[in-house]
């Protein structure tokens, strides 16, 4: 009762306010602390009117806060107005605390939304409450209100027979009062006036008090007068308050009679409009962007599920009637759910369980009504069946459902609707798609339990829902969609999805562990998929879309054909069965045509057919036909078209009935009410030996069933010839079948059969390609295999198979016999290529046309031509043609019968047993290539081995060569190839021994170790001491230049490692030998180089002098002296070595100029000097690490890591632990990114660089120590306790064997004086006085 009277209180307060706020002349601060309490009182009745609407209540306080706030700051007011104030902002905030306290555990209070989720459209016409998106809302604020005192009216005073009513409004609003008049209007005992007839009865000046709702007696007597009446009804519409695009109007009609001057009754009613008219547009947007979500959807979940994109009329007619369905049942579902809806004042634990009872219906109802709906429709047209598609169609539904709540989302708070619809849309959806996947009678991989599991979800969403809050829709979506994921994550995994893994083998395959299996696993091979296998898949596919599919593969014998098909059938068949769909297989094969013998009509589709019926074509025509009727029976009405089809032709009596059109079109019948309730595949193998008959019955069937169609039906054939598969119709649906390249026969041998890589990419390089007339190449490639592992050539290691100790250092393998036999018959057939073939073989696998042309003294185009008719006759040889001039034999096998038959050896001069006609060949091979002009690599090579092997009136030319290719193999930047280097230098001292020479390649050997020590940073001590005794046994003899060069290089090298001071000292002597020895400015500048690189650090001045002059006598050299620049770039390198220590900004830009005009030289393309740019790089990496203030992190990475790549590429061990240590160092002094990352990324370099210097040995101690003192910073900052005393342990071995240089020990002192010696242990206390000693020295 209390809270009655102090609404009423209030309300007559705010009418007095705002009707003394027209009279009252307010300073400007009053009148603002009075507009925020009136907002205030807005937001208090709002509240009310929508049964304890917790945000217009809390908002009400908030401008009552203001309110306070000026106030406050307010001094030009009395004492009076300042308590008055205070006394009202008072009352108000205890009623709007009062309010919120009574609604904050309500049913609205707790879940808002479902304020605006009862009403519906259907049920009533003021569905969206207070709030307003199409019309004018002070309209509808206004007609709300005098609905509401036009109801009042006649409750009151019933009994009056009708009443006479003028409007007025203030502010003055005509339109205004025109609606309100058509609202009073439309009741019979309610009579208004317009506004003409109140002009009519008044004076101007009393129509103006009339519009200023003054009304005083002489106006009421003319108006009564006028209109001849005893009582009139004057209505005010007052617009209250306009906050935040709500309106606030209040309607209040005074009763007066024509014999009292006052009025005798008044009546007054409020109305309320929420402004909502910018979310129309914005609801039309999401609800045309949630349509097309639901379109794509179902488009991508249909084809993720059924491996077919959808096709029309299913799309987009499903996914839109999905849409749809989710978008409307909700407005016939919430009038049901708004009959047991507990009432707005409700505790919210007594009726939490409507909006989880919402949640429920609104989530599984639609999908539910669609089920239904759809086994209604289905009669019309299958796209309305739901199954093998239920995911899809409940996604879809999902979207319209979200499109719905959208509504209420936007209208109750537009600020957080799309905050809540997002993770709302996620969830919701997904919910949907499982539920519509229960729901799928064909879909047996979701279990009916989920559907409960979907149904708590549910009631959590709904709760969720309406409870408004964008946390728990995110909380709850996410649970959903973990939870579900982890359940289905078990039930549905597919590892033989095509795209997933192209080039995996069948998932039952056994990898042999025996070499027995081996030899079973040999000769019975399973099929292997490539990425042919997918794009084929890709044609075939479709049928599990229930779409009508055809395929033709094509390819020579043997190349696999009928094997794919097979495999293609098997996937159909094990997917279809995951979705619990049946496949009808028809296959039937092509019998090969014998020589006077009359063809079988039909041949392939009788063997089919009887199969799948199980008619055996053997019995009797009486016995057949019973079969016949027996398999048929409910497939169509009568069999004797479809027995003229299986009968044998000689049956007259059973044949005649059946016409050739009867035939076609039984078949036809048959193959599409099989496709009713399964998957067909028809397979007809061997279609390069159809029969007539069969090819116009497989032609009619390709057209009464066109690809795309709505039959699910996959015509699958093979065949030889593809402009034959055309004709039948096939067309694009054609497929090579592509003969296999050397890698894919590599994976599978490797991944089939066990066989290690390097043992597979031997047996594929020797096998080749090989194909006859009914073997294809992997034919003979299992074939070699058996025969290798009966003959014991396989062991297994953890690799796989691999070769045993004999077999692996056979240099061919051995032949089956039935190989073998093969390739020497092929041979011994075409005696006329001979001379060409023996040449060809003298070459190589693989020869250039025009050098065999050269060599035989045979014009180009004539050889050309003859290497053709040699190709296309005898398959021994092919053009490679990706290479111009290029031949090769089809296989090193067929190459090696070639050499063994006509007995072709590449021996050296001391053999005898080479023939001299093969002597000539290879003369005559070498004379050709020395005879053109810019020789390659390669070609010094083949020259070298052809003059080696031409015998002994070619040795001399045989040494020279040989030398060359040595020398090529170890200073060719590209190559490298010492091991090549070191054989070819035997290959030479054997035309020397020939030439009557014992020894004359010392210095070449010696150069060549050189060579492979300072790229390799292997072995450099012991190369610098051969060096040593090298000069010592010369003595004072002069030697030459470039070998004093070598050797000077040798023992810089060999200090480099180590910093042995007494390495550089010799080679700085060695240095200055070279000046004072030198001939040329190049020679000097190559002298002054060592000097300057080689003195000791402390002499910097010195260093720096040397190596400007020789700066300076290389750069007045001419640019195309290629040796001169690039003995510059190495000056450059060492001079900006030296540049990089200087304290000044200036010596260091200078250092980092050197540094980029080095790398510019080597880059050239004549020089291209990896291992000098190895070097520049790291220069520059340490320029921007070490010595840059602050240091350049991003720039130092990059050149390091180039370091790091190009030493990798030309094996140099030392400069990769070298640039890991300091790729560690600058991941340390990295600030970005996670500490702790940064400190395990480093980890991983120091120890990567620790196992490249174990590789070195001896030489590589100076990097270990580096590496070990970042690697120890490393786990002391981890705190890696565990590891602390194996690596100090591991620093002291090797200190013990070679001092630690000075920084490292510095660097590892640093970190080992914070640790506890008690604590650590012995190694602790050894090592800290060994490296104390070091620091002393």
């Amino acid at each position: 009762m209390r809270n009655e009277w102090r609404c009423r209180l209030l309300l007559i307060s705010s009418a007095v306010l705002i009707f003394c706020t027209g009279l009252w002349s307010e300073s400007p601060s009053s009148s603002t602390i009075e507009e925020q309490i009136h907002h205030a009182k807005t937001y208090f009745w709002l509240g009310i009117k929508e049964n304890g609407n917790m945000d217009a209540l809390h908002r009400g306080s908030t401008y009552l806060k203001k309110a306070l706030q000026l106030l406050e700051m307010e001094s030009s007011l009395s004492i009076e107005e300042r308590a008055s104030l205070e006394r009202e902002i008072a009352i108000l905030e205890s009623d709007l605390f009062e309010q919120r306290e009574l609604s904050f555990d309500t049913f609205y209070g707790i879940f808002p939304l479902t304020r605006l989720l009862v009403p519906t459209l259907f049920s009533d016409a003021a569905a969206a409450g207070t709030f307003e998106m199409i019309d004018d809302p002070d309209i509808i604020a206004a007609t709300t209100a005098a609905a509401k005192l036009s109801e009042a009216i006649l409750d009151r005073w019933s009994s009056q027979p009708q009443f006479d009513i003028v409007l007025n409004s203030i502010p003055r609003n005509p339109a205004l009062e025109n609606e309100v008049l058509y609202a009073f209007s439309a009741l019979p005992k309610l009579y208004v006036h317009n506004t003409l007839e109140v002009m009519e009865q008044l004076t101007p000046e009393q129509l103006e008090a009339y519009r200023a709702n003054a009304i005083d007696p002489e106006i009421k007597n003319r108006l009564c007068e006028g209109f001849g009446i005893s009582r009139l009804l004057v209505v005010t519409i007052r617009l209250n308050d306009l906050v935040d695009d709500n309106y606030f109007f209040s309607l209040n009609g005074r009763l007066y009679d024509r014999r009292q001057d006052e009025s005798i009754a008044s009546v007054s009613r409020m109305g309320f409009c929420r402004d909502r008219r910018e979310q129309f547009g914005t609801l039309t947007c999401i609800n045309g962007l949630l349509l097309i979500a639901a379109l794509a959807s179902f488009a991508l979940l249909y084809r993720l599920r059924r491996k077919a994109w959808p096709a029309f009329p299913l799309f987009p007619l499903i996914p839109f009637a999905g849409f749809f369905v989710g978008r409307t049942t909700p407005w016939v579902l919430i009038p049901v759910l708004s009959s047991i809806a507990p009432p707005p004042e409700n505790l919210a634990k007594l009726s939490f369980w409507w909006p989880c009872l919402f949640g429920i219906v609104i989530f599984a109802g639609p999908v539910i009504i669609f089920r239904l709906a759809g086994a209604r429709l289905n009669f019309l047209t299958r796209c309305f069946n739901m199954n093998a598609r239920g995911g899809a169609v409940g996604a879809a539904i999902g979207t319209g459902v979200c499109a719905y709540l959208a509504g209420p989302l936007f209208l109750l708070k537009p600020e957080q609707a799309l905050e809540a619809l997002l993770p709302l849309l996620l969830g919701g959806t997904f919910l949907f798609w499982l539920l519509g996947r229960v729901l799928d009678e064909e879909d047996r991989e979701v279990p009916l339990a989920i559907g409960v599991l979907v149904g708590i979800l549910s009631l959590a969403m709904g709760a969720a829902i309406c409870c408004l809050n964008p946390s728990y829709l995110w909380m709850i979506s996410t649970a959903s969609i973990l939870m579900m994921g982890g359940v289905l994550g078990g039930l549905e995994c597919d590892p033989e999805s095509p795209e997933e893994t192209p080039s995996l083998a069948l998932p039952d395959r056994h990898i042999p562990t025996t070499i027995d299996e081996l030899i079973a696993h040999a000769e019975n091979p399973t099929y292997h998929r490539f990425q042919d296998f997918n794009e084929t898949w890709n044609r075939v596919e479709p049928l599990l879309g229930e779409r009508t599919t055809r395929l033709a593969l094509y390819g020579p014998a043997g190349r696999g054909k009928t094997a794919m098909a097979r495999a293609l059938i098997g996937k159909l068949r094990q997917d279809s069965g995951k979705r619990r769909r049946k496949i009808a297989l028809l296959a039937g094969e092509c019998p090969q045509p014998l020589e006077k013998k009359v063809e079988v009509s039909y041949a392939p589709f009788q063997q089919a057919l009887a199969r799948h019926f199980r008619v055996n074509i053997l019995t009797p025509p009486e016995a057949q036909m019973t079969q016949i009727d027996s398999a048929l029976e409910g497939l169509f009405d009568s069999v004797v078209p479809f027995a003229g089809l299986l009968l044998p032709s000689g049956e007259e009596t059973y044949n005649a009935p059946a016409s050739k059109e009867e035939i076609f079109l039984s078949i036809a019948r048959t193959l599409r009410k099989l496709a009713e309730k399964q998957h067909v595949i028809l397979f007809i193998d061997d279609a390069h030996w159809l029969d007539e008959a069969s090819k116009e019955l497989l032609l009619y069937l390709l057209q009464e069933f066109p690809s795309g169609g709505q039959v699910p039906l996959a015509v699958v054939v093979t065949g030889r010839d593809v402009k034959e598969l055309d004709d039948l119709g096939f067309g694009e649906c054609s497929c090579e079948v592509k003969k296999l390249e050397d890698l894919q026969r590599i994976d599978l041998l490797e991944t089939s059969l066990g066989l290690a890589r390097a043992t597979a990419k031997r047996i594929v390089r020797e096998t080749g390609d090989l194909e006859g007339e009914d073997k294809g190449g992997l034919f003979w490639l299992f074939h070699v295999i058996v025969h290798l592992a009966r003959l014991q050539a396989f062991e297994l290691d953890k690799n796989g198979f691999t070769w045993t100790a004999e077999y692996r250092k056979k240099e061919q393998l051995p032949l089956p016999d039935e190989m073998r036999s093969a390739l020497e018959e092929e041979l011994k057939q075409f005696p006329r290529y001979r001379p060409v073939l023996e040449c060809a073989a003298c070459l190589g696998l693989e020869f250039r046309g025009s050098v065999l042309a050269e060599s035989l003294e045979i014009g180009r185009l004539e050889m050309l031509q003859l290497l053709g008719k040699i190709e296309e006759e005898t398959g021994i040889i092919r053009d490679i043609g990706e290479s111009d001039d290029i031949y090769s034999f089809k296989s090193s096998f067929m190459l090696q019968v070639i050499r063994k038959t006509l007995r072709i050896e590449a021996q050296g001069p001391k053999s005898s047993e080479v023939p001299q006609v093969i002597r000539e060949y290879h003369a005559r091979v070498a004379s050709a290539l020395e005879a053109m002009a810019d020789k390659s690599p390669a070609e010094f090579f083949a020259m070298a081995g052809h003059f080696y092997a031409a015998g002994a009136r070619y040795a001399e030319r045989g040494h020279r060569y040989c030398l060359q290719a040595a020398r090529t193999a170890c200073t060719s930047k590209s190559l490298y190839d010492f091991p090549r280097a070191h054989q070819y230098l035997e290959m030479a001292e054997e035309c020397l021994t020939i030439l009557g020479h014992d020894d004359g390649i010392a210095v070449e050997r010696l150069t060549v170790r050189f060579q492979e020590a300072h790229v390799t940073s292997r072995q450099r001590l012991e190369v610098a001491e051969e060096g040593l005794q090298y000069m010592e046994q010369q003595g004072n003899e002069a030697i030459p230049f470039s070998l004093l060069t070598l050797v000077t290089r040798a023992y810089y090298d060999a200090g480099n490692p180590t910093s042995g001071q007494e390495w550089f000292a010799a080679a700085a002597q060695l240095g200055a030998r070279m000046i004072q020895q030198s001939t040329t400015p190049c020679e000097r500048a190559e002298g002054l180089h060592f000097v300057g690189i080689s003195l000791p650090l402390n002499q910097p001045a010195e260093r720096e002098e040397n190596l400007r002059e020789s700066l300076i006598l290389l750069n007045e050299l001419p640019a195309e002296n290629l040796q001169a620049q690039a003995l510059l770039a190495r000056v450059a390198n060492s001079l900006a070595e030296q540049l990089s220590r200087g304290k000044s900004v200036e010596i260091r830009d200078e250092a980092q100029r050197l540094f980029k005009q080095s790398i510019a030289i080597k880059e050239h393309p004549e020089l291209m000097d990896r291992t000098g740019l190895a070097m520049s790089h790291g220069g520059l990496g340490r320029l921007h690490l070490l010595f840059s203030d602050p240091p350049d992190i991003p720039n130092a990475r990059h050149h390091l890591a180039e370091d790091l790549r190009l030493s990798e590429k030309i094996g140099d061990v030392g400069g990769q632990s070298q640039m890991h240590t300091l790729l560690g160092d600058c991941t340390l002094k990295d600030e970005t990114g996670n500490e702790v990352g940064n400190l395990r990324k480093a980890r991983g370099h120091y120890e990567r660089a620790m196992e490249l210097a174990e590789e070195l040995a001896d030489a590589g101690t100076s990097h270990f120590f580096f590496a070990g003192a970042g690697l120890f910073e490393c786990l002391y900052k981890l705190e890696a306790k565990n590891y602390w005393e194996a690596l100090g342990n591991k620093i002291l071995e090797v200190a013990h064997k070679s001092s630690i240089p000075k920084p490292p020990a510095t660097r590892l002192a640093s970190f080992l004086n914070l640790l506890d010696p008690d604590k650590t242990g012995a190694w602790h206390r050894e090592l800290s006085e060994h490296i104390q000693k070091v620091i002393q020295q």
